[in-house]
């Protein structure tokens, strides 16, 4: 085990600001591995430590979201939908064809003014509908998708990661679906997280429990993070989410 001491290394920024002393503890293969690479670089073993953390702080920056790579695939993809398919507001139809058909149109969205008091609010989760919608410049919910994303964070979980790839891929190609993969994957603007086993569990008998409602396994996946984060607001378009407003969970925009 090898120390190195505050005089060998400062964790602060230079032009001006206080340093800040910092003793650290290295494994002696780690330590001889940074040896071995300061010498053959010229520079000390501080150095390339603070050069690493000053990237790993950089990566974790919260950028805005014009800044990500996903930003360049919003309003990229062409299905060439007719007005009357609005693939963001029944992702189900579009994905599981034997699907009731969906309800008319005043039923899908919730008027302007309450639509605006519920993006208010800023703890929200993601849809596959929203994703989808974002990316569609064809889809009539584009514009909405567009706006508020640039003032939307939100976590994503895998199952609406693998439901919005299946959905670009059948109707947008599978170039922008892995495209819009490797922008996602890299943790912005959504950061992708696995569903917990308690998550699992209450995706289950969600699923079971309101077979009833005709909801997918993803959508059911969706209220039960709703549940445990207890948020109470996800950003998408799907009619299926309004049948979720009596047990907690509401749509924006």
């Amino acid at each position: 085990m090898h120390t190195i001491s505050n005089g060998e290394i400062f964790m602060g920024s230079t032009g001006g600001s206080r340093k800040r002393g910092s003793q650290i503890m290295l494994d002696d293969d780690l330590y001889r591995g940074l040896a071995a690479e300061a010498a053959i670089e010229g520079r000390s073993i501080s150095a390339l430590i603070r050069e690493a953390v000053a990237q790993w702080l950089e990566s974790r920056r919260q950028r805005l979201i014009t800044e990500t790579p996903f930003w360049a695939l919003v309003g990229s993809g062409h299905s060439g939908q007719p007005a009357d398919a609005r693939i963001s507001e029944d992702v189900d139809r579009y994905l599981y064809p034997s699907r009731s058909p969906k309800p008319p149109l005043d039923q899908q969205r919730p008027p302007a003014q309450e639509r605006y008091l519920r993006s208010a609010r800023h703890s929200i989760l993601i849809d596959t509908s929203a994703l989808y919608a974002s990316l569609d410049a064809d889809d009539p919910n584009h514009v909405d998708a567009r706006d508020y994303l640039q003032r939307a964070r939100a976590p994503m979980r895998d199952t609406v990661f693998g439901e919005a790839m299946t959905l670009i891929t059948l109707h947008l190609g599978i170039s922008l679906a892995i495209r819009t993969g490797d922008a996602l994957l890299a943790g912005e603007p959504f950061r992708i997280y696995r569903l917990s086993p308690e998550e699992l569990d209450e995706t289950w008998r969600i699923f079971c429990r309101l077979a009833d409602k005709e909801w997918s396994y993803v959508d059911c996946s969706v209220l039960a993070v709703a549940h445990r984060m207890k948020i109470g607001q996800v950003f998408a378009f799907d009619h299926h989410v309004d049948q979720m407003q009596s047990l907690g969970l509401r749509r924006v925009p």
